[in-house]
């Protein structure tokens, strides 16, 4: 550890904060996209749920007019 200390020129503070600033914007990241891919999930599951709809009407229309 000292040897990176030396090579950078930096202090081991200034090396913790640039090291916790990383792992902050990694954290970040990880929930952005679990709450991206919540929505996604979420959107794909209205869209199931408009296409059952749909689908269920439709049929409904179509044996109501074979039965007149």
């Amino acid at each position: 550890m000292i040897r990176i200390f030396e090579l950078t020129g930096l202090t081991q503070a200034e090396l913790t904060e640039i090291t916790s600033f990383i792992l902050g914007i990694h954290i970040a990241g990880v929930f952005a996209g679990n709450v991206f891919f919540w929505a996604l999930k979420e959107a794909f599951r209205l869209c199931e749920k408009l296409i059952d709809l749909f689908s269920d009407r439709l049929f409904r229309h179509i044996r109501k007019r074979r039965h007149r």
